[in-house]
This record gives C-alpha cells, structure tokens and sequence, in this order.
C-alpha cells in the first residue's frame, strides 16, 4: 500500500501497573517486571488485534528482507549483497543477490507466504538499476545504465536484446512491461526526461529484438503510469499535464490539460506532483489531487479531449496526505492524525463512505 507509515500504534499504559508502581516502596524483583512487561504486551496485542478486525491496517514489514547479509563470524571474505527492485506489472519485490565471486541470484517475493521464490534466470551484468518481468514471466528487463536496458530470456537463461535511448540527451526515468493480450509481442516502454519511447519485443528462435514503434517529445518534470491498463500521464517543465494510452499502434494522446495545484502542499517544501495520482477507477482512468493546504480531494475524469472535474470531497483538516485504491474504493489516508478515508465514487459521490478510520499498524519482525 502506497504512503504505509512505519511507525507502531503507541501502546496505551496499564492503569493499575503504574499506581502499583508509583505507590510501592519495595523494588520489584525481575520475575516481576518480566510478567509485568509480558502483561503489558498481551494486553497490546488483545487492542491491536480488536482494532484491526473493522479499521485499516498497514504493514510494518510486509516481507522482509537484509540489505547485506554479514559473512560467517570468524571469515574475511565479504558479504553477499542484495538489491530490491518492486515490479509495478506484477505488484511483487524483485530481490538480486550477489556473492563476491558467484553467480547472481533472482527471487521473488510471494503474496501468499511472505516468502522468497528463487527465479532461475542468467544476469549479464555486473550493474543492475531496475529489474522487471514481462507479462507472462517469461522475459526480465534490466535497466544497466542510465541509457540501456537489455532483456533476458528466462527460459533459455541468456540475453536476447538490448537497447539503448533514441537521442544522445536523453535518460531514463523507468521503464514499464504493458499488459497486451492475445499476442506472443510484448509492448515495452522507455520513460525518459525527453519523454517516451515504445518498443515491441518480437521473440525468434535464435535472438528476439526490441522494435521501435513510436517516440513522443517532453521535457518530463514527472510521470505516473498505470500498468493494469497501460495509461502515462506526463508532466512537463511548463506544468502541462498530457495522457497517453499505451497500444500496440503507439502512444496515442487522449488530452492535455493543465492543473492549478502549485503552492496547495502542506509542507511548502514538497514537489506538487507527490499530492497528484494517476488511477484507475471502475475500468476508467482518473486523475486524483489533493489541495493538502484546504483539505480536499479533487477527482478528474477523461471527457473527449481534456480532464474535467467529476467529484470534490472534503478531507476535515489540512494535513499531508497519501492515496491508494484498493477494489475501487480510493483510500486517502491523513499521515499526520493518522486515520484512513474511504471514497467509492458510485456509491456515494458527494461523502465519504464512513467516518476517519484509525490507522493499525502491525509490526513483522
């Protein structure tokens, strides 16, 4: 979930322990403070717990993981080394891990178990800055540099394309796999700080190449793409907002339009663009923005050729602000108070579902 805090719900003291403590003039013994502590932390599980059952909860640790994993006590030799990586196709963490003088290791985390699975695949290089899996699993895109991404083929566990950026200026941002039924060609996406580039991967039985289809020009301040249905929206230097639907024809421009929502952060510092979401609502493409200085939540939806304002919402009270969605039901959650707001645009599009809902965090050790 998108803007989890990771701090723990503060737990409430234990009324009688602390007039037991304030009122006594023997020491406690340790046996005492133990079963006392033990109390105190069943009695925090029973409210976490009881609190969970009807409110929103953020993981602490979702899964976890060790940035680099100490070498044998005793041993000079160094450790091995990971890399996290989160697949926004799949909704999963990619984990490379290297050892000194070995060969690299891929795993995946599982939603079900918390777990990593060890994913069978050769990695040429020795510098990787993103990792993604295509639709089908069957082809990882490593982003090497700042310029080149190459492509390996998991099943034969080698390289079978490699790319670099069209013009000499440009950099890469990210780059996205697209969900394309009904064809063995994978749409592949370069985002860069000159704009976007769109590729199609054409699988041979000897080498697969990465074709180009199409190149459209910004000078990107930032970007938001929704994998589920392949929508980019992109913002430019002049703070022109322009949506692109991502086909096997191309980038096709559906709009472009501007948004008032310069100087409206909480913190004055914040860029503007981090109270702005791209999501996709009831299988349509919505813009979603937070004035955080008012406390209100502005939902834009596509209307032939521009975005047009379809739902205001009152949040209660300025705050710093996150957004995730969740089974269309669009989760705004006040990071400063604390507490979760639901919003279905279908069943109510003037309030929000129910009352401010406190935050549970739960911690995963």
């Amino acid at each position: 979930m998108r803007g989890a805090n990771t701090n723990e719900v503060p737990s409430s003291p234990d009324a009688d322990s602390m007039v037991s403590d304030i009122g006594s003039t023997t020491p406690r013994s340790g046996a005492d403070l133990l079963a006392s502590n033990s109390s105190k932390k069943a009695k925090r599980q029973r409210q976490l717990a009881e609190l969970t059952k009807s409110h929103v909860q953020l993981c602490k640790k979702p899964i976890s993981w060790r940035v680099n994993e100490e070498p044998p006590e005793g041993s000079n030799a160094p450790g091995i080394t990971h890399q996290v990586f989160y697949d926004t196709l799949h909704e999963e963490l990619i984990m490379l891990s290297r050892a000194p003088n070995g060969a690299a290791n891929v795993s995946i985390s599982d939603h079900k178990s918390s777990k990593w699975v060890e994913c069978d695949c050769g990695i040429p290089d020795p510098q990787v800055i993103r990792m993604k899996f295509s639709a089908g699993r069957d082809y990882l895109a490593l982003q090497v540099n700042i310029r080149e991404v190459k492509v390996v083929d998991i099943a034969r566990g080698r390289l079978v394309a490699a790319r670099s950026c069209r013009s000499h200026k440009s950099r890469i941002t990210n780059i996205y796999w697209c969900k394309w039924g009904g064809t063995i060609e994978q749409l592949f996406l370069f985002v860069t700080n000159t704009g976007a580039e769109l590729y199609v991967l054409k699988p041979k039985p000897q080498d697969s190449t990465l074709k180009h289809l199409k190149t459209v020009q910004h000078q990107t301040r930032y970007h938001w793409f929704v994998n589920s249905s392949n929508w980019l929206l992109v913002v430019d230097l002049k703070h022109i907002f322009s949506l692109y639907n991502v086909t096997p024809k191309g980038l096709v421009r559906k709009c472009k339009f501007e948004l008032n929502c310069r100087g409206t952060n909480y913190n004055k510092n914040d860029a503007y663009y981090e109270q702005i979401s791209l999501v996709e609502l009831y299988g349509e493409v919505m813009c979603v923005f937070i004035n955080e200085q008012k406390g209100k939540l502005y939902i834009l939806g596509l209307q032939k050729d521009t975005m047009v304002q379809k739902y205001m919402y009152d949040l209660y009270t300025p705050s710093k602000y996150e957004i995730s969605v969740i089974d269309n039901v669009l989760v705004v959650h006040n990071m400063l108070a604390k507490l979760a707001i639901l919003f279905d645009v279908r069943t109510d599009p003037v309030a929000s579902l129910a009352a401010p809902l406190p935050m549970a965090y739960e911690q995963y050790e």
